[in-house]
């Protein structure tokens, strides 16, 4: 037990979680953990000892069992209500009434997305910020269904996510949007844009961000074909892109939550 709170320390949490993760663990080990959870079994320790904090705010009946139901969950995907509920000996309504009571304890869990998270280890302003789009595909809505219609899916909702620079942090994330709305747009409807430009700030962005006069807030690569750019805009390009891998892996990581890309 922690000396200072009385609460468990993280690494009996680890031998904790080890055990109420046993009705879908094949082998105590790492990889098989990570294979069902999609985090470590000492970064689920850390989540639940932040559970554990706000205990005074569980659900009646909430335990944390049920945050490695709702981490298998999401990691496996939303099609699979049936196999998963039975993996965890609970019926189906049991199932999906832990999930959304775990939403609501980890709401009170984890830290807020902040903006103000971007100066921490970046003072600079142009750019203050690594900026791209992440979409998650939907079913035909029944109401306007081409306004959901996107490149990527048939049908989508589109969610934008912003990342500090040189580390891999979330600082913004608004949405959803539908998925026929384009990037630039939809950075003027969360207000992102307004923000950016209040601050004299700018976005490093893809080639997508263009349309109307933005060359204020987002910085983008030079459009063509790289054997047709001179010398200096193949290395600014270079420059952008490589300071971009950032986000691309926030959204990467994002993707490796099945749930994500199933079709709701």
């Amino acid at each position: 037990m922690s000396a200072s709170s009385g609460l468990p320390t993280v690494e009996t949490l680890v031998d904790i979680v080890y055990g109420l993760a046993r009705p879908v663990l094949k082998s105590c080990c790492v990889r098989d953990f990570r294979s069902h959870f999609k985090l470590s079994p000492l970064m689920t320790a850390i989540v639940a000892r932040g559970t554990l904090d706000v205990k005074h705010l569980w659900p009646a009946g909430w335990n944390l069992q049920h945050l490695l139901m709702f981490l298998n969950f999401v990691k496996v995907g939303g099609k699979a209500w049936t196999p998963i509920a039975h993996r965890w000996n609970v019926s189906v309504p049991t199932f999906k009434k832990r999930l959304l009571e775990s939403i609501v304890v980890l709401h009170w869990t984890l830290p807020k997305v902040n903006f103000e998270d971007r100066k921490q280890n970046w003072p600079y302003k142009r750019p203050s910020i690594l900026l791209d789009t992440f979409e998650c595909p939907i079913v035909q809505p029944d109401q306007k269904p081409w306004t959901y219609c996107s490149s990527k899916y048939k049908y989508s909702l589109k969610y934008e996510i912003a990342s500090a620079i040189g580390e891999p942090k979330v600082v913004w994330c608004d949405g959803p949007f539908k998925g026929c709305a384009h990037d630039v747009s939809v950075s003027k409807d969360s207000g992102l844009a307004s923000l950016l430009r209040e601050h004299g700030e700018m976005a490093a962005t893809d080639k997508l961000y263009r349309g109307e006069p933005t060359a204020d807030i987002f910085l983008r690569p030079v459009s063509g074909k790289p054997r047709k750019l001179t010398s200096e805009q193949r290395a600014y390009n270079f420059q952008v892109y490589s300071a971009r891998q950032t986000v691309e892996r926030v959204i990467g990581r994002l993707k490796q939550f099945t749930f994500t890309q199933d079709r709701w």
